[in-house]
């Protein structure tokens, strides 16, 4: 990468900080939770509009990140403390592949068939094959 593109993500990843503190000053988690109470006491559960926000900022701080697994995993946990309970995260989680899956990945795929590789489907679909005859065996694939 060069000088000027180092330069360049590093700048766009700490304006997406600074955005990102903003919002969470603005507009905390808890504020995107309907609240109910019922005789067992009193539960709070995301919007389907916050589930889907917070999934898309989710997905592309991810994307944005380095790319090496460490960095994922430090994204995706930051996440489960900014929602707070691992009830929140799958929602957040489906938000965030919806993201991929319709969004983004289809550009991106598009843009490698139409330059380099026309049989990028296919190989993906036959990942998806190779996926589906994974087994667990004790507890690992």
């Amino acid at each position: 990468m060069t000088q000027d593109r180092e330069g360049r993500l590093r700048e766009a990843l700490e304006q997406a900080a600074r955005a990102k503190a903003q919002a969470l000053e603005d507009q905390p988690w808890s504020t995107l939770c309907d609240v109910y109470a019922s005789e067992g006491g009193v539960v709070a559960v995301p919007t389907p509009d916050a589930s889907e926000l917070m999934g898309r900022r989710m997905a592309f701080d991810m994307l944005a990140s380095s790319g090496n697994a460490e960095d994922v995993h430090r994204v995706f946990y930051e996440y489960v403390s900014i929602v707070g309970s691992p009830a929140y995260v799958l929602p957040v989680v489906t938000g965030a592949l919806m993201v991929l899956a319709v969004q983004i990945c289809p550009a991106m795929i598009g843009e490698l068939e139409n330059k380099s590789d026309p049989d990028q489907r296919i190989h993906l679909a036959d990942a998806a094959r190779i996926a589906w005859s994974l087994r667990l065996e004790g507890g690992s694939v």
